[in-house]
């Protein structure tokens, strides 16, 4: 089924011989399906690593408008632009946040 070559018999322990054992009689299934599982558990991580990501330039973001808000150099118009972008920031982390649960879900479901 799974070999190295076509032309010489596999001989890596995680790699089958035959359709369901290995030469020895020893089920390969479970480090295939062990093999799967840490990808999706990278897969996972990546992704909880990338919301944290986001979220941390979104708060960022949220702090250097707050800072320029606070500033006399603003004006009463720009206050109000600024405002509306940090409200922008915030519905966008919430985006990101859910975004981010729900495909964690749908791989934890795999």
């Amino acid at each position: 089924m799974y070999r190295a070559s076509a032309n010489r018999p596999s001989t890596s322990p995680l790699t089958p011989a035959t359709d369901t054992t290995q030469g020895a009689g020893v089920p390969c299934e479970p480090f295939r399906l062990a093999a799967v599982r840490r990808t999706f558990i990278g897969v996972i991580t990546l992704v909880r690593l990338a919301r944290v990501l986001l979220i941390f330039l979104l708060a960022t973001i949220v702090i250097s408008f707050v800072i320029a808000i606070g500033s006399s150099d603003t004006g009463s118009v720009e206050k109000v632009v600024l405002l509306a972008l940090i409200a922008v920031c915030l519905v966008l982390t919430a985006k990101v946040s859910r975004f981010a649960a729900r495909a964690q879900d749908r791989l934890q479901r795999n």
